[in-house]
């Protein structure tokens, strides 16, 4: 937990400031890495009763609507009780990408070839 609270605090979020952060978390087809790394933030953050952050997920050639992989969405049921049946991948929209880094949130890229999250700001 202390690296999400370091990455958090990068990006502006504090506790009790009555301001919404987001976090964007991008990955190639929005079916594996990125919604596994949005499921997995969120309960942490809920674990952690850390509110005021909205957590979601895109791909950059996602096909529309794709079901989350089942190895996945296994590892997830199995390992921390997450049910992610119900996930859909969405294509990352310039419009997002723009607004998010207008407002200074960030965007975290999930790369299979790297150990770190690579962090964006605007």
């Amino acid at each position: 937990m202390p690296l999400v609270r370091q990455i958090l605090r990068r990006l502006g979020y504090r506790r009790n400031s009555g301001k919404c952060s987001k976090v964007l978390l991008v990955c190639t087809a929005n079916v594996d890495r990125s919604p596994m790394a949005e499921f997995l933030l969120k309960k942490m953050l809920f674990d952690e009763k850390l509110s005021g952050v909205e957590v979601f997920s895109r791909g950059v050639t996602a096909i529309e609507n794709s079901l989350m992989s089942e190895i996945g969405q296994a590892l997830l049921l199995s390992e921390d009780g997450i049910h992610a049946e119900n996930h859909r991948s969405k294509k990352l929209q310039k419009k997002i990408f723009r607004k998010l880094t207008l407002f200074g949130d960030g965007i975290l890229s999930c790369r299979f070839t790297e150990r770190e999250v690579s962090i964006f700001y605007g």
